[in-house]
């Protein structure tokens, strides 16, 4: 050590001070990056939050559109309507879409 290192200044050394100097740096330091990468990470969690709400008013905005969908279709079959659905419906055009179904016009039995 030098003997500007070895003086005392009423007890302090000098190598006392380099060290608490240093180690306050490495603490300044070390809280900084905590404090920013805790604020960055807050900025995403915000960002997310944000994505989340938008996608919840776009489901909400859907289940309410098949909500009033069902709505407008059980009013269709209401009891007054429901006469004049049944004319208009027949067996075979109730399935004409189901080709899993066997075709009761084309069965050999």
């Amino acid at each position: 050590m030098t003997t500007i290192e070895t003086r005392e200044i009423r007890g302090i050394t000098l190598r006392i001070l380099y060290l608490l100097v240093a180690f306050s740096v490495v603490s300044t330091a070390g809280i900084m990056t905590s404090y920013f990468g805790l604020k960055n990470d807050s900025q995403l969690l915000a960002n997310q939050i944000e994505i989340l709400k938008i996608q919840y008013k776009i489901i909400d905005q859907r289940l309410e559109k098949m909500e009033n969908k069902k709505d407008t279709e059980r009013l269709k079959n209401t009891p007054e309507n429901h006469a004049t659905n049944q004319k208009n419906l027949s067996a075979n055009s109730l399935f004409a879409d189901a080709h899993w179904l066997p075709n009761p016009q084309n069965s050999n039995n």
